[in-house]
C-alpha cells in the first residue's frame, strides 16, 4: 500500500503534468518555469501513464471454441494461469486477479 507521502507526491505530479498539457508550453519550458529538471518530467509522465493502464483487457471466448480446450492466460510479468475447460467464470476471475496480485507484491519485493 502506498504511503500517503507517496500518494501526495504522485498527485503533485499529475497536477504538475496537467498544467503542462494546458499550459501549451514545450517541456523544457515548463520545466524550467516550474524549477523540476525535465529528466524528472519524463519520468513521472511515463511512471504514471504506466499505472493508468489497465491490468486487464475484456476477452470474448468464441462460441465455436473446443469445450476440451481450457483456459490458459499469461499475465505481464511472465504469469501463467492454466484452468481446466468448464471453469466458472468466476473462478477465471479470482485465479487472475490472484496471480496479478502476487505478480505486483514480487515486483514490491
Amino acid at each position: 500500500m502506498a504511503r500517503r507521502a507517496d500518494r501526495a507526491v504522485e498527485l503533485a505530479w499529475r497536477e504538475r503534468l496537467e498544467r503542462q498539457r494546458r499550459s501549451g508550453l514545450s517541456v523544457a519550458a515548463f520545466c524550467r518555469r516550474e524549477r523540476v529538471s525535465p529528466p524528472s518530467f519524463y519520468h513521472w509522465r511515463k511512471r504514471l501513464a504506466a499505472a493508468d493502464r489497465p491490468l486487464f483487457v475484456p476477452v470474448q471466448v468464441a462460441d465455436d471454441a473446443p469445450a476440451s480446450a481450457g483456459l490458459e492466460i499469461e499475465l505481464p510479468g511472465g504469469a501463467v494461469v492454466r484452468l481446466p475447460a468448464g471453469t466458472s467464470r468466476e473462478l477465471v476471475s479470482l485465479a487472475i486477479e490472484a496471480a496479478a496480485r502476487a505478480g505486483r507484491e514480487e515486483e514490491a519485493c
